[in-house]
């Protein structure tokens, strides 16, 4: 992944409230914590989680909970789009709407409705293009940490992508451990929640520079 600090005009540190991916977007909990923002959610967010120097054994990528870290809480840093999305510079994100049960901490963002306008859900506003159409297809299993999925190619998905695991039950964010288990298949790095079972998706995450507003 590219660095998350683009031109941090802030950064503050928070305790970890979870499991927090570098470069999620973060909202502050009651209990004074940052999570990874809920999608569904409006406007509700405090900053982005900026990736750490130590080499982490266990989980790397991702802060753990009642890590230390900085959040960069205005300027410019870069997030992660979900997949089938496409903005251009200049247009507007949200966060997006409900995946899975909408209980899960993602930290992702998507277009707005219009993506040149800005509404009074807009987190950022784009610096520059990204994202592509393709870049969330239905997966038909799932055993173990595999995902079967036939237009696997469409994905164009490299090791140490990250990924959101989509279902009627459930999403989470994950990254990609082996893109090319078989010709329609890849590993992931953790094994994904057991209830996913209807209408299962995956969606390629991909940075995107932002200015936060």
């Amino acid at each position: 992944m590219d660095p998350v600090n683009i031109n941090a005009l802030d950064i503050r540190s928070f305790a970890a409230g979870a499991s927090v991916p570098f470069g999620a977007l973060c909202y502050r909990t009651e209990d004074g914590v940052v999570k990874p923002t809920l999608t569904g959610a409006k406007y509700d967010y405090v900053g982005v989680a900026v990736e750490d120097q130590i080499r982490r054994e266990t989980n790397p990528g991702f802060y753990a909970e009642k890590d230390l870290m900085p959040l960069i809480t205005a300027g410019l840093a870069k997030v992660w789009l979900l997949g089938g999305d496409v903005v251009t510079a200049g247009g507007f994100v949200k966060i997006p709407g409900t995946l899975g049960a909408g209980t899960e901490n993602l930290g992702v963002v998507g277009k707005e409705t219009t993506v040149t306008t800005r509404t009074a859900a807009s987190v950022g506003r784009a610096v520059e293009d990204a994202g592509d159409s393709d870049f969330d297809q239905d997966v038909s299993s799932i055993s173990g940490k595999t995902l079967t999925i036939a237009n696997l190619s469409s994905l164009d998905l490299k090791i140490g992508d990250r990924v959101v695991i989509d279902s009627d039950e459930a999403a989470e964010f994950n990254v990609i451990d082996d893109p090319a288990a078989t010709s329609t298949s890849c590993n992931l790095m953790n094994t994904p929640n057991a209830s996913h079972s209807t209408n299962i998706k995956i969606y390629k995450l991909v940075q995107l520079g932002v200015v936060l507003i």
